[in-house]
């Protein structure tokens, strides 16, 4: 069988679902291995001829970058009219 190393965002995403999935399960054998010049903790991950080495850090770094951006970006619109922002200090009410 043959064994290939490789990041998680070289998944197509489909693949990326699922060994997500089975990761966050804790299906997935935890192995060591070289990984861009360092030594790296991975899971295995076995297709039906393949058996991938996935880095961990590459899975984590994934769903963080993903789950960080999960409001909706059109909330970014700085062409809002609707808002008062006063540059005048008269504009702020005293409570006292």
């Amino acid at each position: 069988m043959k064994r290939v190393i490789k990041s998680f965002l070289k998944f197509p995403e489909g693949y990326q679902e699922e060994i997500y999935a089975l990761y966050q399960e804790g299906e997935l054998n935890k192995a060591t291995f070289p990984f861009n010049g360092s030594i790296e903790d991975g899971v295995i991950y076995v297709d039906e001829e393949v058996t991938f080495l996935i880095p961990i850090s590459t899975i984590k770094a994934s769903k963080m970058s993903s789950s960080a951006d999960d409001d909706d970006d059109d909330d970014l619109d700085n062409d809002n009219d609707d808002l008062d922002i006063g540059d005048d200090i008269d504009d702020v009410d005293d409570e006292e």
